[in-house]
């Protein structure tokens, strides 16, 4: 694998009417922009690869701004998406898909990786900021971002392109950061560490400072940069989980942006999305609960936690921000530090657990009782909360052939 960063890859994963209307109005001509920003020699290298399904396909390639990127990038629309995965990742199975196969290529053409998704904006500069990272060395880029509200943003963010005088969606970090407190999405709210319950899963977690003074803690990226060491498809879709220890080999190979100046990155959210975790109050408790999983964070995940980025559109004292990252880090390093030491104990029990044969005999045992039908509708009740006692007492009688109240038999 390269030492030294020869080539580029942008993945782009877009399906959907409205998304790809959003890709095609906002995205691409803020895309544009920042691959005019690249530096030439790596430009000339450079692939933006764009997966979406038929109608995707043949939509995008028909726009006037995705012709003008041409003409700067070689550039791949595939419309070989797989309407797929759902059953492991829910609504998000075909993008999870998607990145895995955009991640392999890459991996294959030992090619640095900028993930842009559909519906992501950049501030200026935070390409060539990327590719300088590269070249000294970093093969991992973490980074800032929060949700703006997307019905109100997206005519904002249309007006600017249609106002610009070369068509392209130019917008500075600091104007970014002031849309997304102007237009600030309620899931943001749910993260925020030193607010009310916050959700019981945080993939990061904010530090309010002020009414636009946050600091950032990442445990799952945002991860805007990836840049393999070796062929990649062994890993279960998600950039944020484990994939970094296909790229880092230490942690002086990942970057945590310290300021939003550098790079900041805008998510356009539906107005009424919302996370879906349950809200908690023992945050310290269920962040050391959630390191604990070796499948979904290396230890590469829980250092750069450590590390805090400030998130600003107006300037505060440096005392002040000094003060904040101390409370921060009094709050969220305890648990941090607790599961790094538990986590060798936990994968030692688990060695011995998978290696005594009881793994195996709990393998066979799960394996039996799902050929029970009985077994079967028992677990899917659970699962869809429709699991009483009082049911099941009944179930139970049924099957073996006992009347119940209700006079029926199985």
């Amino acid at each position: 694998m390269e030492n030294e960063l020869r080539k580029l890859h942008l993945g782009l994963f877009v399906y959907g009417d409205k998304y790809t209307d959003i890709c095609a109005t906002v995205v691409l001509p803020n895309l544009l922009s920042l691959i005019s920003e690249i530096p030439p020699d790596i430009r000339a290298t450079t692939r933006l690869r764009i997966l979406t399904d038929t109608g995707g396909c043949a939509f995008l390639s028909a726009a006037p701004v995705l012709k003008r990127i041409r003409t700067l990038v070689d550039v791949d629309v595939s419309d070989q998406m797989e309407k797929a995965g759902h059953d492991l990742y829910g609504r998000l199975g075909p993008m999870i898909l998607g990145q895995a196969k955009l991640v392999h290529e890459a991996s294959l053409d030992s090619a640095g990786i900028i993930f842009c998704p559909p519906d992501l904006i950049w501030s200026q500069g935070s390409f060539a900021a990327i590719v300088d990272l590269a070249r000294k060395g970093y093969r991992a880029v973490i980074g800032p971002s929060a949700r703006g509200i997307q019905e109100e943003l997206v005519p904002i963010l249309q007006k600017q392109v249609a106002d610009s005088t070369d068509g392209t969606l130019t917008i500075s970090s600091a104007d970014l950061t002031g849309l997304s407190f102007d237009h600030w999405q309620q899931m943001n709210d749910s993260f925020i560490w030193n607010g009310g319950p916050s959700n019981a899963r945080k993939s990061y977690a904010y530090w309010r400072l002020g009414d636009r003074q946050y600091l950032m803690k990442c445990w799952q990226g945002p991860t805007l940069f990836l840049w393999p060491r070796r062929e990649v498809k062994d890993y279960d879709g998600w950039i944020d989980h484990r994939l970094i220890k296909a790229c880092a080999r230490s942690q002086a190979e990942i970057y945590v942006v310290p300021d939003a100046r550098l790079i900041q990155t805008l998510d356009l959210a539906a107005r009424e999305r919302r996370e879906g975790h349950k809200l908690i109050t023992a945050k310290r408790w269920y962040l050391f609960k959630q390191l604990l999983d070796r499948k979904r964070h290396s230890r590469y995940n829980l250092l750069y936690g450590l590390k805090a980025i400030r998130i600003y559109d107006q300037p505060l004292p440096e005392s002040t921000w000094r003060a904040g990252e101390r409370q921060f880090n009094a709050e969220t390093r305890i648990p941090v530090y607790a599961a790094i030491a538990m986590r060798p104990v936990l994968a030692l029990v688990d060695g011995a657990y998978r290696h005594s044969g009881v793994a195996y005999l709990g393998r066979r045992a799960r394996e039996i009782l799902r050929g029970i039908p009985l077994v079967r509708s028992l677990v899917l009740m659970a699962r869809e909360g429709r699991l009483r006692p009082d049911r099941l007492t009944r179930r139970l009688l049924e099957r073996f052939g006992i009347r119940t109240r209700h006079g029926r038999q199985a």
